[in-house]
């Protein structure tokens, strides 16, 4: 036991800590953008599964899954975001975690709204809906709570 234990015990201590500070904001991130998202009954995109169909993945790439559940809550997307982070993704390497919505009206609800007629599913839009711009809310949140 000599200095260079010393020093190894201190780099793995420290390099878990920047991991668990990392996981951490990165969940948050995740989750607000989940909480964030819209669900209103009355609309055919909002009715769950847009909220529910968030997939995290650790590596690079990104989720091309569609969700089949409905929920309000969003429960299975918050449960994969607690999933990949319990992974501890960036313990001992620069790693790429990302967050995809597979839904075919995640960008429209989150980006460009919708205008008054026909959609292009054939829903029919009782009226101009804005974007609910969930992602970059979620972002300035983030920023928010990280920034220095």
């Amino acid at each position: 036991m000599g200095f260079a234990d010393d020093v190894k015990r201190w780099e793995a201590k420290a390099l878990l800590a920047a991991n668990n500070s990392l996981c951490k904001a990165t969940e948050s991130l995740f989750t607000d953008e989940v909480v964030l998202s819209p669900v209103q009954p009355a609309a055919n995109y909002a009715t769950g599964l847009l909220k529910n169909s968030f997939y995290a993945m650790v590596g690079g790439g990104y989720d091309t899954t569609v969700g089949t559940v409905a929920d309000s809550n969003g429960t299975g997307s918050l449960s994969r975001i607690k999933a990949a982070m319990a992974t501890q993704p960036f313990l001992g390497r620069d790693n790429i975690v990302t967050l995809t919505n597979s839904v075919p009206e995640a960008y429209r609800a989150d980006v460009l709204g919708w205008p008054l007629g026909e959609g292009a599913n054939g829903w029919i839009w009782s009226g101009k809906v804005k974007a609910y711009g969930f992602t970059s809310q979620a972002v300035n949140n983030f920023r928010g709570a990280y920034s220095p």
